[in-house]
């Protein structure tokens, strides 16, 4: 393949996705221009958008999962809503449709990324890369490099299944569910093989969905530095630079939740719910508490029925018992006293 040359799948430089942009609101309920936002509004997650007034992480996704029929049940075991940048990420849409957005190579592009500990994601780097959302107006800028750009992740996948023939992640040192449970292992190796520093693709799939009912609109960047970096658990991997959304300097705090620029005042702090931790205990057991208590009443109410059946069909078969035995034909009239004229 040359260098003109691209993939099934993948796009030009000029392609333009249709992403719906956000604003970093730190306190929703406070929030002084609340007006400004769309009506209908919707919070921003890695999981798929949430509405804005609707409780952070709420248990009632499984204890009532009819009313999202967006959202899978079995997704809902699988992944639940527990992620802490999930539960309290600042990001609210300031759009109601989505915007178009191109991301030409060495361009520095808005991006959002959480730190390890505050999600189902996990760590990355240790050959897997260095994993973002692509967000505008997150605020914090990454330079892409040379970017090979997809408008399906399944289609990504495969380009790079083809094109590696072995993968760089490292399995013997790092814990990462990477090694196991993930299809893009290959990304950073194929990257590299043909030259590119990032891999920039649409996610059709989001583990929870969007509970409006849009089509995805998320984007992952996946960074591939030359020097593939170890494993790295931090909101803001050190061997990156950061820039502000005006193109300002960005420094970022190694202990933070989310990422962030320190020069804004926002230290990317996301204060731990007391229940962080249990929530999936929490969750699962509620979730099957509720559907086996729908079971359990289900064979209640049969049983219930079964019983009233054979209750009337003993009672019918008593008074037929006290009425005696029927007569097998009708009485026939006596025709002996009568006469042949």
């Amino acid at each position: 393949m040359t260098s003109t040359e691209l993939p099934d799948g993948a796009v030009s430089s000029e392609y333009e996705y249709e992403i719906r942009p956000v604003v970093r609101v730190v306190d929703y309920s406070n929030y002084t221009t609340k007006s400004a936002l769309p009506s209908p509004c919707y919070r921003w997650t890695g999981c798929g958008d949430r509405p804005c007034e609707m409780p952070k992480a709420p248990l009632h996704y499984g204890l009532a999962p009819w009313r999202y029929p967006n959202i899978s049940p079995i997704i809902f075991l699988r992944y639940w809503s527990w992620s802490l940048g999930d539960a309290y990420n600042p990001y609210v849409y300031n759009t109601i449709s989505p915007l178009s957005y191109s991301f030409p190579d060495f361009s520095w592009v808005e991006v959002v990324r959480f730190a390890a500990r505050t999600s189902y994601v996990g760590s990355d780097g240790a050959g897997y890369g260095l994993w973002f959302w692509i967000v505008p107006g997150s605020g914090v800028r990454v330079n892409i490099g040379k970017s090979i750009r997809f408008v399906d992740k399944t289609l990504a996948v495969e380009w790079s299944k083809q094109v590696a023939g072995n993968t760089q992640l490292n399995c013997t040192s790092t814990d990462s569910a990477s090694c196991t449970e993930h299809d893009d292992i290959f990304f950073c190796t194929a990257a590299r093989l043909h030259g590119y520093d990032s891999i920039i693709t649409k996610r059709h799939f989001i583990k929870m969905a969007h509970l409006s009912g849009r089509s995805s609109d998320m984007l992952e960047l996946i960074l591939c530095p030359p020097e593939e970096p170890p494993e790295q658990k931090t909101a803001c991997p050190s061997m990156l630079s950061y820039r502000s959304a005006g193109g300002g300097n960005c420094t970022c705090n190694p202990d933070g939740e989310i990422l962030s620029c320190m020069e804004s005042g926002d230290r990317g702090l996301l204060a731990l719910d007391d229940s962080y931790g249990t929530r999936p205990i929490t969750t699962i057991s509620i979730f099957l508490i509720t559907n086996i208590g729908l079971v359990t009443v289900f064979i209640y109410v049969c049983i219930v029925l079964c019983r009233q059946m054979a209750t009337r069909r003993r009672k019918e078969s008593t008074q037929r018992r006290k009425e005696g035995p029927r007569p097998l034909l009708a009485q026939l009239p006596n025709t002996s006293s009568m006469t042949v004229s």
